[in-house]
């Protein structure tokens, strides 16, 4: 019997074929996953260099926001320092200050104009430190981040006003302003009996608006002296003086006489002299004044009175001829509900509080202001008195050695933006 033998040695054959062809299979495979590897461990890398990037990119940015925060320190800081009393424009060309800051320090230059004497243009920079910053502290040689910011600062004496506030300013129907007036924001009333209200220029940052609460710059019941014959935007707010611990020590010092300092409750009455022979001569009282509790209060020469607490007006305040009188209370100034009507009020008001009227209404009341009123918390004459005459009057040079106000007219970061 046969037999056939070929189909296994086929089968071997087949066999010895097929071997080779499963170890190329496997050596591919793991070849394949070796490539998957490294592809893995290349996106790792990759991952890991972006994730350092972009957390020094992510710590570049933070630094660089803490040194631009320290050279708007600065510039705030400079704004503050251009409304000092003691800062006069017409004896100063530049100044420069520097001050420590947590882990930093800022420092500013300011340079007055020589022309205007009113345009402080005023360069402020930052230094946050640390060891991998790209600059170095001229001051103290330590490796920090920096930051430049460049701003044009208008500063002027409060005593270029009429009438001021930081915030909320009604304008009573019927009012007459011969000046300029300023209100964050500024709302227009209208009269009872139809009686327009004149305004020379009014100045606002935030809004202007009817008593219906629609915005209108120029409501058809207010005559506008100026031009445009409406109410005037600014880009930047009007910041005030506010009387502080620095502004008291400064006008205390200069109540030199010992008859120039007052004490709680004190008034002011009848013809008043300044106190002394000095051109600055002050009155410092330490707490609440009266003035004309029982005489009309009349300023024979030009002084200034400055009261810790609040001030009483009960008569008129007036002034003989050549003179001026300033009134700076740290709290409210109040018309007293025993002042006679119609009132005159004449001279500058600054308080860091507001300037009302006690007592009842005075529906056929006649207030007359010649000087300019800057209250921190409002002024609220219009719901009292029917009518208003506010008259900007007094030197427009800073006899008195008042405070100013500034504005901030152009701001530049001339190194130091986020995006660097």
């Amino acid at each position: 019997m046969r037999v056939d033998t070929e189909p296994a040695a086929n089968f071997e054959i087949h066999i010895m074929k097929r071997l080779p062809l499963i170890g190329e299979e496997r050596g591919a495979a793991l070849l394949g996953a070796l490539v998957i590897c490294i592809l893995v461990m290349s996106v790792l890398v990759w991952s890991l260099q972006w994730s350092l990037s972009a957390g020094k990119s992510d710590s570049h940015l933070a630094d660089t926001q803490r040194a631009l925060s320290y050279a708007d320190s600065g510039i705030n800081a400079a704004a503050q320092r251009l409304k000092m009393p003691w800062l006069n424009s017409d004896s100063i060309s530049s100044f420069t200050v520097s001050s420590s800051l947590n882990n930093g320090r800022y420092e500013y230059t300011v340079v007055v104009d020589s022309e205007t004497h009113s345009l402080a243009d005023t360069y402020a920079t930052g230094y946050f430190y640390l060891g991998t910053g790209d600059w170095t502290d001229p001051l103290n040689g330590q490796k920090a981040q920096r930051a430049v910011v460049h701003a044009k600062i208008y500063f002027a004496g409060i005593q270029n006003l009429a009438a001021a506030v930081p915030g909320y300013l009604p304008i009573g129907g019927g009012t007459v302003v011969d000046g300029t007036l300023y209100g964050n924001d500024l709302i227009f009333k209208r009269s009872a009996d139809g009686t327009p209200s004149r305004i020379g220029t009014a100045l606002y940052h935030q809004s202007a608006k009817r008593e219906d609460q629609e915005a209108d710059p120029a409501p058809d019941y207010v005559v506008f002296n100026s031009s445009p014959t409406a109410a005037q935007h600014v880009d930047y707010p009007l910041h005030f003086p506010r009387l502080g611990l620095a502004v008291r020590r400064y006008y205390s010092d200069r109540a030199k006489a010992s008859f120039a300092r007052l004490n709680n409750g004190a008034s002011l009455d009848g013809l008043v002299s300044k106190p002394g022979d000095s051109p600055d001569a002050v009155y410092f009282c330490d707490g609440d004044l009266h003035l004309g509790q029982v005489n009309a209060f009349s300023a024979q020469d030009s002084f200034l009175i400055y009261a810790t607490g609040a001030v009483y007006i009960h008569k008129p305040v007036l002034l003989t001829v050549g003179s001026w009188v300033a009134i700076l209370a740290e709290k409210d100034i109040h018309i007293t509900e025993d002042a006679p009507n119609p009132l005159i009020l004449k001279g500058t008001y600054l308080t860091n509080g507001a300037i009302l009227t006690d007592g009842q209404l005075r529906r056929a009341g006649s207030f007359h202001l010649y000087g300019n009123m800057i209250a921190g918390q409002g002024i609220d004459l219009a719901d009292y008195w029917s009518s208003r005459v506010y008259v900007r009057a007094g030197p427009l040079e800073n006899v008195l050695g008042l405070p100013n106000f500034t504005q901030l007219l152009e701001y530049k970061v001339v190194q130091g933006k986020y995006n660097q």
